[in-house]
C-alpha cells in the first residue's frame, strides 16, 4: 500500500475496505486530478462570468433558488444533447460528440459550485463516503 498522504488517507482507506491496493503512481494521480479539479472549478466560473453568464453566490434567497433550478435545467439539456451523441451512426464521430457534451455538463455544473464557494472535492470525498456501503446496485438490477 501506498504511504497515505493528507487527503489521499481517506481514498486510500475507502480503497482498502474493498480489498485494492494503490500504488504510488495512482496516489500521485488522485491528488493531480483533485488539483486540477479545484482549478477547472475556478476557471469554467470566471470564464462563464467574463461571457455575461452571471450567479449570485448565496443560495439563502428564492431568486438564487431560481437561478440554480436554471442551472440544472441547463444541466438537463445537457445530458439529453450527450444522448443524443451516442445516437450518431459514426462511432468516431459519436465519441467526439459525447465528450464534448460531457465537459459541457462539467462544465455548468462547475460554474455552479464556484459561484455557491463550493467545495467540489470536500463534497465528493463525503459522497464517497457515504455509497460505500451500499449493496450492490443498491438491491436492484440496473
Amino acid at each position: 500500500m501506498a504511504k497515505a498522504r493528507g487527503v489521499n488517507k481517506k481514498i486510500e482507506d475507502l480503497v482498502k475496505q474493498i480489498g485494492q491496493k494503490l500504488s504510488e503512481e495512482t496516489v500521485g494521480e488522485i491528488e493531480k486530478t483533485a488539483q486540477q479539479l479545484g482549478y477547472l472549478t475556478v476557471a469554467s466560473g470566471e470564464i462563464n462570468r467574463e461571457n455575461g453568464f452571471l450567479a449570485p453566490t448565496n443560495i439563502d434567497t428564492r431568486d438564487n433558488t431560481i437561478w440554480m433550478m436554471a442551472i440544472m435545467g441547463l444541466v438537463a439539456s445537457e445530458v439529453g444533447e450527450a444522448i443524443e451523441a451516442l445516437r450518431i451512426p459514426d462511432r468516431k464521430k459519436a465519441r467526439e460528440a459525447f465528450e464534448e457534451e460531457i465537459a459541457d455538463i462539467i462544465i455548468r455544473i462547475l460554474h455552479m459550485a464556484h459561484f455557491l464557494k463550493m467545495d467540489v472535492h470536500k463534497a465528493v470525498e463525503k459522497k464517497l463516503e457515504a455509497i460505500k456501503d451500499r449493496e450492490f446496485l443498491h438491491g436492484k438490477y440496473l
